[in-house]
């Protein structure tokens, strides 16, 4: 069971105890990154095309006889409204990618952070399945399967991570005695 980015080796671990991210780990990470950019601008190109598009269907509707035409017409307003959607979007947009950019910087800049505890389990089902929770000294990470075998309850445990976003992404774990 994957319960990080990538799997980590000793050579990864060792640079995790020393207080540094492995250069397998940075390279991970910032492949993490540019994949949270690339989905961003993906999606600008979608909303590229389907925004002219639907500005033209909307257009074309009210063009298309003489009573919509005059509907459209009759108040400068409800054409000022129809173009004002223009700028709404490219603000949407924009706002996207500022925050994925954020996202994306804050793991390439990833601060190596390390936790020492007692682990505890907790869960929450939803309607969307189940989130797993593993707790050590008060700092939870979220799964989507059950660590239950890998983490034992009760166990002692040294975890190294980083915050990504709104998780923390563990880089490499121990069991300690």
């Amino acid at each position: 069971m994957n319960l990080n980015l990538f799997e980590f080796n000793e050579s990864d671990l060792n640079s995790n105890r020393m207080g540094l991210i492995s250069a397998r780990q940075q390279q991970a990470l910032n492949q993490y990154a540019g994949g949270i950019r690339k989905s961003q601008w993906g999606s600008v190109w979608v909303i590229g095309f389907f925004l002219p598009f639907g500005l033209c269907l909307i257009l074309g509707m009210y063009l298309s006889n003489e009573s919509t035409r005059q509907a459209l017409f009759s108040d400068p307003l409800n054409f000022i409204i129809i173009l004002a959607v223009i700028p709404i979007v490219i603000f949407i947009i924009a706002l996207g990618i500022f925050f994925a950019n954020r996202r994306a910087n804050k793991l390439e800049n990833a601060e190596l952070k390390r936790v020492e505890g007692i682990v505890k389990h907790d869960e929450e089902h939803s309607k969307y399945g189940a989130t797993y929770y593993l707790i050590v000294d008060d700092v939870e990470f979220l799964f989507s399967e059950n660590v239950n075998e890998i983490f034992p309850e009760g166990s002692h445990f040294r975890i190294y991570y980083c915050d990504a976003t709104h998780f923390q992404l563990i880089l490499s774990y121990e069991k300690l005695s």
